[in-house]
């Protein structure tokens, strides 16, 4: 079965970011467990899971409501990663410069679609 979400562009770019994130936090402290990995986690799937339910929608007004939610939690998951690597809990720079451009190409997209 495939879903139409699925071949969304978008929805396919924010499902490797979700993915991408969760890689990322295995190597996170465990003192942040309840803190910024328990928030990427969310921040991260809300991205996709909103594109998803956005999908879904019939009218003009929920449609731009789940893009917007979906903008809103690209930049929650952007100030995270920022922050976890001021804390030093990135290694890997290249794998933070990837996901902030991942992340950027998301917002980019949807802004667009919330304005088509």
């Amino acid at each position: 079965m495939s879903f139409y979400f699925e071949k969304l562009i978008v929805w396919q770019k924010a499902y490797l970011l979700s993915k991408q994130i969760h890689t990322l936090i295995r190597d996170f402290p465990k003192e942040e467990q309840y803190a910024l990995i328990d928030q990427l986690r969310r921040s991260s799937l809300s991205v996709v899971s909103n594109i998803a339910e956005w999908s879904a929608r019939v009218t003009d007004a929920d449609r731009k409501h789940f893009l917007t939610m979906a903008q809103g939690s690209c930049m929650e998951v952007a100030t995270q990663i920022m922050l976890a690597d001021d804390f030093g809990y990135i290694k890997n720079q290249e794998e933070k410069e990837h996901i902030l451009s991942l992340l950027d190409e998301i917002v980019k997209m949807l802004y667009a679609m919330v304005n088509k």
